[in-house]
């Protein structure tokens, strides 16, 4: 995976960079984890929307799971 994870925003590619997890795992949080960052649309097609995450929402997520674990 090349995807950037250096800036304020991640593409989906740099979620699952930035979180250490494949696409698939990252796609599954999106769809059965209601908790985890939805991302804003950037572009819209015809098929499916591109969009952006900002790190720092994953960031505050991860800490969340993290405390969830630890009560």
């Amino acid at each position: 995976n090349t995807a950037d994870t250096g800036g304020e925003f991640l593409t989906f590619d740099g979620v699952a960079k930035y979180m250490h997890l494949s696409r698939m795992s990252v796609q599954k949080l999106l769809t059965y984890d209601s908790s985890f960052p939805k991302g804003f649309p950037i572009l819209s097609g015809e098929r499916k929307t591109k969009k952006i995450w900002k790190k720092q929402d994953v960031a505050d997520w991860i800490v969340s799971q993290t405390e969830k674990s630890e009560s």
